[in-house]
């Protein structure tokens, strides 16, 4: 019997609206943007996540679409193999060109 595999990330923004403004810090929110995150195996199961409203959705999106080949053919099982397979922000290797 073979693994279940990754088979497609898939991601979609989504703008959701507070039921009241939410007031901090001199200013008023109306609602947050946040990604869906879509993982589907090739089994045709598909998990399904979400990003904070911490980071602009079209960062998140990019970031996602730029590591989604990491885990195409991966184990969604192994999830902190995979989380640590990520670059970090604090990683001196992000951004360097070979």
């Amino acid at each position: 019997m073979t693994q279940m595999k990754i088979s497609q990330i898939r991601t979609t923004p989504l703008a959701l609206r507070f039921r009241e403004p939410y007031y901090w810090a001199g200013r008023c929110d109306l609602g947050a943007t946040v990604v869906l995150v879509e993982v589907e195996t090739d089994e045709g199961i598909v998990g399904i996540g979400e990003s904070t409203a911490t980071f602009p959705a079209e960062g998140v999106i990019s970031f996602l679409r730029g590591v989604s080949p990491l885990f195409i053919g991966e184990s969604p099982f192994d999830i902190e193999r995979l989380s640590y397979s990520l670059p970090r922000p604090d990683s001196p290797a992000v951004g360097c060109q070979e």
